[in-house]
């Protein structure tokens, strides 16, 4: 699903609808909310983080999908 507001996104990570990916302008916000972040590192051209609730942890699936994400976006932007 996308949204247009990064608040939206960490609120629905809030109410346990998975993991969210959000620029890195979030981090601050999504900490505040008790979430946590990690930076995906795709390139310096592009600072994205991916949120996911502390209690559920990132599952294998979840981190197979930001994996390819981060993968598909590098190739993209080397076209």
């Amino acid at each position: 699903m996308e949204v247009m507001q990064f608040t939206a996104a960490c609120a629905m990570v809030e109410a346990g609808c998975g993991v969210a990916v959000v620029e890195c302008l979030a981090s601050q916000y999504a900490a505040s909310h008790g979430l946590i972040s990690k930076p995906l590192n795709i390139t310096s051209d592009l600072s994205l983080i991916a949120v996911w609730l502390p209690s559920k942890g990132l599952a294998a699936a979840p981190r197979k999908i930001l994996a390819v994400l981060a993968d598909t976006i590098k190739r993209d932007m080397q076209h």
